[in-house]
């Protein structure tokens, strides 16, 4: 039987996401699959708690809850909508049942969209973790000084070699490389893991962290050769969606511009939040009609307050991939236009 091992790091404001997130997981998971999640876990409460060990989907799944002395974080900095959980995963390996020798880390702001095996399976070539490029990793590659052919990657995604993190003791050399230089906890927990990690992560490619950028609002580096087919085969070929950025679906006004946005509330019924079907008609209904109008006022907004925007490169190529990739032509160019607008 094959074991599917999960990790998330919820608070209790997230818990709901984290929730849909599991639930995803199993209703995408292959026949006979085993499927363990393992939350790491800063002081969730009891009902949240209660919440997460049951999801209805009609598959079994195990559930731990591994102890997280928050106190041990509490200098280490939050920002926006990043929380201070985000660097808990850093003791992942530490923390696990010594049976789980590989995991797959999921920020909660993602949805799964297919069988996982194929990573459980896959052969790590000595690599620390398994990753995905960001939709930014030109932009902050140069900002770290990082070499100019290296690919900034995604840590929303990451699937661990638990067993070499053990072996190498990968945790204390990671809390070391901070304690020597406390600024590179300004960096984030993402960018750390970019210089820390170095060679040491294989890419996964983007179909397990596929990262949509909305054309016009946003901007990406995906629409450089190294990238760019890429992302164009990810958009219909995906097996995890990362809801990157302030266009999260659950959010009722710029999350109703996010095309995948269904791919979130497809799973909602499965958990405790699930919306009756009165609620779910009003919530359908109301979210079209504020969509209609707010991609305009969303551009509208990004100009009045950055009116250089239209002149980054970035922000240019993330046009320039929207009509790259409607010219693709073949069996999916269709779903390429709906999903583009």
């Amino acid at each position: 039987m094959d074991s599917i091992n999960i990790a998330l790091a919820p608070d209790d404001n997230y818990a709901k996401h984290c929730a849909i997130v599991m639930a995803s997981a199993m209703v995408n998971a292959s026949e006979g699959s085993e499927i363990n999640f393992y939350i790491l876990d800063g002081g969730l409460n009891e009902e949240n708690k209660r919440a997460l060990g049951n999801i209805k989907t009609g598959r079994k799944y195990n559930l731990e809850f591994l102890r997280i002395d928050a106190d041990a974080f509490k200098n280490f900095p939050e920002m926006s909508y990043i929380t201070v959980s985000t660097w808990y995963r850093l003791k992942i390996a530490s923390l696990l049942p010594p049976e789980v020798t590989r995991i797959l880390y999921l920020d909660c702001d993602t949805v799964v969209t297919a069988p996982l095996n194929e990573l459980f399976e896959m052969d790590m070539e000595g690599c620390l973790i398994g990753v995905a490029t960001d939709n930014m990793w030109r932009r902050y590659s140069k900002k770290l000084g990082l070499p100019s052919d290296y690919r900034y990657f995604n840590a929303g995604v990451l699937l661990v070699n638990v067993e070499a993190w053990r072996n190498e003791g990968i945790e204390e050399k990671l809390f070391a490389f901070l304690s020597e230089d406390t600024d590179r906890l300004k960096l984030m927990d993402q960018s750390v893991l970019n210089i820390f990690m170095g060679d040491r992560a294989k890419r996964l490619g983007l179909k397990w962290n596929f990262q949509y950028i909305i054309p016009f609002l946003d901007d990406t580096c995906f629409f450089y050769k190294e990238t760019l087919d890429e992302y164009i085969s990810a958009m219909t070929d995906h097996a995890i969606i990362h809801f990157m950025g302030e266009y999260k679906p659950w959010k009722d006004d710029i999350g109703t511009l996010h095309p995948f946005r269904n791919e979130y509330f497809k799973y909602l019924k499965y958990t405790q939040w699930k919306l009756s079907g009165d609620e779910e008609r009003a919530h359908a209904l109301a979210n079209s009609k504020f969509r209609r109008g707010k991609f305009w006022r969303r551009l509208a907004h990004n100009i009045a307050h950055k009116p250089m925007l239209v002149f980054r490169k970035y922000y240019l190529g993330g046009i320039y991939l929207k009509f790259k990739s409607l010219g693709k032509g073949g069996p999916t160019a269709h779903k390429r236009r709906r999903i583009l607008g």
